[in-house]
Order: structure tokens, then C-alpha cells, then sequence
């Protein structure tokens, strides 16, 4: 029987579409759909514990949203070890619209990778004319695993926004070489600029534009004309690039001193940035270049095979010989075979120096932080391997079966596994707990894993469940002070006081600038009523970081309970400057003041602490005493009042508002009902025994003209006061017994 029609396989068919022009733009929407597909789960993701709060959740000025005083914060902060202050105010403009919710900052940094992709796909497209291998070098790039750690990470917002410029600027110098001009140079400049402003990433970017200018932009003299079926191995609307052999590599070199003016200043300020920052790290020389050596190696397995991937790769310090004169040899090997195959495959020389060359200035030569190795650090580097890998496809299909179409299944298959490895490795980005325990799952002996991991156990109040993580880091590394200090902050969550307090005198002896160690050892010991060692304690936390908020605080805690009221205010003051919103300060001020019959001071102090938390009953009894003290009395009991709707048994609000009740003055302002109710009621819940409360229930008595019971209650309150050896208070209460007998109730003067 004859069958009529496309009998072609659909996928086949699709396959075969892929190198049709026209199609550019519909790939490119396919492309940016199934970056969101995969990482759409980024959405529902939280903060995670390391460097995050850092960038936003604990990043007040960030917080805040664009503001000048933001920018000028921008342009000279270096406190994460890097200067990236356009990765400041993109960070301040998310904040400005969305606040502080983590998905709209995941969501972000998704927007920005599947543009990235989209602006890949559309250089190489550019550069090359070859629809398929471009729309495979782009999608490689964007849904392999090693994306997840850049994408799913706020802190690394950075490498997408830095990402971004980058290929403008690629975009920027393709337009430049078709049609030379100062006005497409500057365009190069300036979105060069304002990646550098990014990430000092970009300093390797000329670099890169001198390979492009080899393959495929093929300007420099002498490169052979002949043409290469896989530059343009699809069928284009546009032809061939003609090559430029007017140029020779020190005019191309020449051509781009302007960019590599703007290299020199970023290097300049990123490793002023990091020292400023302490992140650098003084290890021997050996061993940055030996661990520089292992890790391109190690790059280059994980793009080939993405398996045990974690947030941190732990140094090693040493590498075994072996192993690094192994990856020397290796990378030497590659390199020379790419070099040899220039001509006939660019494409493997120009990729694979890409890749090189862009992770000079994070391979660790210059060792910044603790890790060997990061999944991050490969975001850019990682274009020239897709496009190695795409190119050598498009070469393999000649000589594969089936042809460009075999190929093609072949390619999906990756990526699609690529997908899928993708999607598992998400998953270990959902919150903190999860992030660690898979870095504690790939890799060996990672102490920083162990600890970040019980900070977060300990953050979801998993105190019992972290304690072994902090064991398991200091079995590790012996010398972890902050690991030693915060095993001692969980046996005090869990009231074993004595144990802490060993644990922060052995992080203070592995550190004695341990800030966390001194303040915790000093919480401790002020638990403890020793005050002097304290204070002692809190100071040293102030030398070490003197912007400690809560340093400040309790140790002027600590000093007014030693009585030094004026050094107290001092520090509550501090308090006050680095946290204007801290209640507790302007309530503890308050009592200071007025201890100090300074109420008119106090009362503003009160004031503001209400406003702040308006729910304290006990700040709205210390306002009422102070407004009683100023003889405003009907404001008092408006306090008063307050504070028992928060509280119905506030002892001192029962009390103090019976007492006035009872006595004052004021004709309009007394009740004998109710002060015996709330008199009744303060006495009921100390079981009579308190003399002064027994005092005032006698006043309310009297009051309310139960004279009978108002001596009885006097008496009770003379006897129990002489108990206590309370003689000024006993001897008050004889002389109101003397009153009640001759029928008459107390007035306050």
C-alpha cells in the first residue's frame, strides 16, 4: 500500500527545522521558556544562611531601597571582600519594589540567567551564523547543574547581573568590528565599565574579544581564509564573514588599551576591597598554584560529569604531588593539542583558552576565602566549554551515524539530562538545612559544612540536632573557635550555664578576638552575678567590633546593676545611635532618669518605648509612676488602667492604681469599690503575705467606709512588715491603724 505525505520521525523533523533560519526567534523563546521551567522552583526558595544576609535580609541600607545615602554606600563599601557597587544598587532597586520577599530576589536572578542564555544564543548567532550549534552552546550553558549554585543563590546575584554585561559588551564589540566607529567603541567601554561595576570578573574580558578576533571574527593577519564549513555550517540569511588580514595582533592588542586601562583599576580596588575586607587568605605560594592546577581539572570533570556538587569545596592546603603534577600535565597536553588544531578547529583553541583565561582571577592564586574550588566560579568560564562542546558535535556529526540528525538526538539527550540534574540539584537550594547537609553529602571532611549546617538547625530551634554538627566541625578542625563558641551557646539554650562558660573560655583561648566568644562569656557571667568579669567581657566585645548593639546594651545592663548610672546611660545611648528603635533602651533609660528625678525625661523615654511596644504592661506602670510623680494623676491611672487590660494580675498596676484610688486628694478621682476590688485582687495573688499590698488594701477599705476591716488590715500590714524588718513601713501602717479607728479614711498630701 502507498502512503502519501512527511513520513519523517517528529523528532526527526524537528531536528531537521533547528537549522532553519527563520526560526531564530522562535528558538530563542524556547529557549527562555525551558530555562524558567527548570529553575521556576527558585520561586519558593528562602534566604539561605551563608553570605545571604549579607546582600539582603540583614542589609539595612539595602533594605531601604534606592536612596542617596544607598549609593554613596554602594560606591564605597567593601565589606563581603568584593566592590561591586552596581550589584549593590540592583540588589536596593529589587528591595525598592519588592521589599525583602526571597522570591522575588530568586525570581531575579532567574530573569537575568534565561537572559543570559537568550543573549548567548543570539551572539554566537551573530558571530557565526549557525543556528544549531549556538541555540546547543546556549542551552548547555543555561540548564547544566553548575548554573544551579549562580541562579538559585541571592548572594550570587552578582554572576547573572555580571553575566549580563559581559555579552552585551561581546554584542557591542561584534557591532564595532562590522562597522568601525568611536561611538561603537565607546559603547564597548561604557558596557564594559559597567560590568566591572558588577563583578571584577570582567577584567578578563579583552582577553576574551582577542580570542573572538582569531575565531570567528577572524581579523587577525595571516589566519587562514579558507572557508570553515562549521562557522557557518547552517544556512544563514547573511554570508560569510570576509577575513580581515589587514590586522596583526599588536594592533589588535593596541586596540584595546582603553579596556584593559579600566583591568588595571578593578584590579586595583577588588584587591583593595579584599584586604580590606580580611578575606584574603596567606597561604604558601605552592600550594595556590598546586590547588589552581587540580581545580581546572576539577572544572572540567564536573562540566562532563555534574555529580556531587556543594555550596563549598574545603582547601586542602596541600594537594598530594601526584595529583598536581598529573592535572599540570594534562592541562599542558590539552593546551598544546588545541593549539596545534587552531587552524583546522579554532573553535577548540578559542574555547578552551576561554575557559582558562577567564578563571585566572578566581582559580586562588590570589586566595580569597576558604574554598578550593566553586560551582559559581564557572559561569562565565563555562561559555568557552559550550561552545567547544557544541562546535566538536557539529564536527562528529560528519563522521556520526545518522548524520547531523543522529547528532541531534544525541544533543537533546544532554540536555535533557542536563535538565534533569538541574532539577535534583535545586532542590538541595530550598533552604539552609537542606543546602548543607548536600555539602556535607559530596565532600570530605568539611568542617565550615558542619557548622553552617548546625547554625541553621539551631535558627529552626534544632538545638539537640545541631550540637553534633559543631562536634563533628571541631573534631575536624580543632582550632574552629566560633564553632567552640557556639557549642557553648547551645548547652546555655539548654540552662547548662557551667559547660558554656568552658566552652567560650576555649574559644577565647583559640581566639582572644573572638567578639561572639567575649559577648556570650559575658552573658553568662552576669547570669551568673559575676558583674566585674562581665563588664570586662562586654568591653572587649566593644573594642573588637564597637558598633555591637547589643554589647552596648547589657553592659549598661551590667553597670546600672552595679549602680554607675551615668556610664550606663552612656551605653544605652550608644544603644540608642547604632538602633533607634531599640524599646528596651529607651525603657531602661528611662528608669535611669527616673531614678534620677530627671521624670520629665523619663516620661519622653516611656513615651517612646510605648511606641515601639505598645503591649509592655510594665513600661505603661513605670510611665503611670512617673506621670504620678509629676502630679498628673489622671494620666497615671490612664497608664495604670492600660497596663491591667495586658495584664489583669500587674501587681504593681493593681496596687498603685488602688492606692490612688483609695487616697487621693481628688474627690472626682476616688473609688472605695473599686480599689478594694483591685486591692483585693493584688492581695489575693501573693496570699496576703506582702505588707505593702496589705497596706493599701487596708486604705481601700477605709475608703470605701469598712473601717472595721481597714484596722484589721492595718495591723496585718504592721506585723507582716516588722517580720521583714521593713520598720518604716510598719511604723506608717501603725499610725493609719490609729486613723481607721477614729473613722477616718487617708488622704494623700
Amino acid at each position: 500500500m502507498n502512503v502519501s505525505g512527511d513520513v519523517t520521525p517528529p523528532l526527526s523533523r524537528a531536528a531537521s527545522n533547528l537549522s532553519n533560519p527563520g526560526n531564530a526567534p522562535l528558538i530563542g523563546l524556547l529557549l527562555v521558556l525551558g530555562t524558567w521551567a527548570i529553575y521556576w522552583p527558585v520561586g519558593s526558595f528562602e534566604f539561605v544562611s551563608y553570605d545571604d544576609p549579607l546582600y539582603v535580609p540583614e542589609n539595612e541600607i539595602v533594605q531601604r531601597g534606592l536612596t542617596w545615602d544607598g549609593l554613596k554606600w554602594a560606591f564605597s563599601n567593601s565589606s563581603v571582600g568584593h566592590w561591586h557597587p552596581l550589584t549593590w544598587l540592583s540588589h536596593m532597586f529589587i528591595c525598592q519594589f519588592f521589599g525583602t520577599d526571597p522570591r522575588w530576589h530568586h525570581l531575579a536572578n532567574l530573569f537575568l540567567h534565561s537572559l543570559n542564555a537568550l543573549l548567548f544564543f543570539f551572539v554566537l548567532r551573530r558571530l557565526t551564523g549557525a543556528l544549531a550549534c549556538s541555540v546547543f552552546a546556549a542551552a548547555l550553558f543555561a540548564w547544566h547543574p553548575l548554573r544551579v549554585e549562580s541562579v538559585a543563590w541571592v548572594a550570587e546575584h552578582k554572576d547573572v547581573l555580571a553575566g549580563c554585561f559581559w555579552l552585551l559588551t561581546i554584542w557591542a564589540y561584534i557591532r564595532f568590528t562590522e562597522q568601525p566607529g568611536a561611538a561603537r567603541y565607546a559603547m564597548v567601554l561604557a558596557l564594559f565599565a559597567v560590568g566591572l561595576l558588577c563583578k571584577a570578573i570582567l577584567i578578563t574580558l579583552p582577553f576574551v574579544l582577542l580570542l573572538l578576533d582569531f575565531w570567528p571574527l577572524r581579523r587577525v593577519r595571516h589566519f587562514a581564509s579558507r572557508e570553515d564549513d562549521l562557522t557557518n555550517s547552517d544556512p544563514s540569511p547573511k554570508q560569510p564573514r570576509e577575513p580581515d588580514i589587514g590586522k596583526s595582533w599588536g594592533a589588535l592588542i593596541l586596540e584595546k588599551l582603553p579596556l584593559f586601562g579600566l583591568v588595571m583599576a578593578s584590579c586595583v580596588a577588588t584587591f583593595l576591597a579584599g584586604r580590606g575586607a580580611g578575606a584574603v587568605v596567606d597561604l604558601p605560594l605552592g600550594a595556590r598554584i598546586g590547588n589552581a592546577l587540580i581545580s581546572c581539572v576539577r572544572y572540567l570533570g564536573k562540566f562532563l560529569w555534574p555529580a556531587d556538587l556543594a555550596v563549598l569545596y574545603p582547601h586542602p592546603v596541600w594537594w598530594p604531588w601526584w595529583q598536581v603534577t598529573g592535572a599540570a600535565a594534562l592541562l599542558i597536553l590539552m593546551s598544546a593539542l588545541f593549539v596545534r588544531l587552531a587552524r583546522q578547529q579554532p573553535y577548540l583553541m578559542v574555547g578552551w583558552l576561554w575557559f582558562l583565561g577567564v578563571l585566572v582571577p578566581v582559580i586562588g592564586l590570589v586566595q580569597v576565602g576558604q574554598q578550593s574550588m566553586a560551582d559559581r566560579y564557572t559561569y562565565i568560564p563555562m561559555l568557552g566549554l559550550a561552545i567547544m562542546a557544541a562546535w566538536s558535535a557539529a564536527g562528529l556529526a560528519r563522521h556520526f551515524p545518522f548524520g547531523r540528525r543522529g547528532m541531534a538526538f544525541v544533543g537533546i539527550g544532554v540536555l535533557g539530562a542536563m535538565a534533569l540534574g538541574t532539577s535534583g540539584q535545586l532542590r538541595h537550594w530550598q533552604d539552609s538545612v537542606a543546602l548543607f547537609r548536600q555539602a556535607i553529602h559530596a565532600t570530605e571532611r568539611n568542617a565550615t559544612a558542619h557548622y553552617n549546617l548546625a547554625q541553621a538547625m539551631c535558627v529552626r530551634g534544632s538545638v539537640a540536632e545541631a550540637m553534633p554538627h559543631y562536634e563533628a566541625a571541631l573534631e575536624i578542625d580543632p582550632g574552629y573557635d566560633a564553632a567552640r563558641n557556639n557549642l557553648g551557646l547551645c548547652f546555655a539554650t539548654m540552662g547548662r550555664l557551667e559547660i558554656a562558660t568552658n566552652h567560650y573560655a576555649a574559644a577565647l583561648r583559640l581566639n582572644p578576638k573572638n567578639g561572639d566568644a567575649h559577648y556570650n562569656f559575658a552573658r553568662a557571667l552576669a547570669s551568673f552575678g559575676n558583674l566585674e568579669e562581665a563588664v570586662t567581657h562586654y568591653n572587649a566585645v566593644l573594642r573588637i567590633r564597637p558598633q555591637h548593639v547589643w554589647a552596648h546594651f547589657w553592659l549598661a545592663n551590667a553597670l546600672t546593676l552595679q549602680g554607675k548610672l551615668d556610664e550606663a546611660l552612656s551605653h544605652y545611648s550608644q544603644t540608642l545611635r547604632l538602633k533607634p528603635d531599640c524599646e528596651e533602651a529607651h525603657y531602661e533609660i528611662g528608669l535611669i532618669l527616673a531614678k534620677q528625678r530627671k521624670t520629665a525625661q523619663a516620661i519622653s523615654h516611656f513615651r517612646r518605648a510605648i511606641e515601639l511596644k505598645p503591649d509592655r504592661a510594665e513600661t505603661h506602670i513605670q510611665l503611670g509612676l512617673a506621670l504620678a510623680d509629676q502630679r498628673q494623676a489622671k494620666d497615671a491611672m490612664v497608664e495604670y488602667r492600660h497596663a491591667l487590660r495586658l495584664n489583669p494580675d500587674a501587681i504593681d498596676a493593681l496596687n498603685n492604681l488602688a492606692w490612688m484610688l483609695a487616697t487621693h486628694p481628688n474627690t472626682e478621682l476616688r473609688d472605695g469599690t473599686e480599689a478594694v476590688r483591685l486591692a483585693e485582687r493584688a492581695c489575693q495573688i501573693t496570699s496576703y503575705e506582702a505588707p505593702l499590698l496589705v497596706g493599701t488594701l487596708a486604705a481601700a477599705y477605709a475608703e470605701a467606709g469598712r473601717f472595721e476591716e481597714a484596722v484589721k488590715s492595718a495591723q496585718k500590714a504592721h506585723d507582716l512588715a516588722l517580720a521583714l524588718d521593713q520598720k518604716e513601713l510598719a511604723a506608717k501602717n501603725q499610725q493609719l491603724q490609729l486613723l481607721y479607728r477614729a473613722q477616718k479614711p487617708h488622704r494623700e498630701e
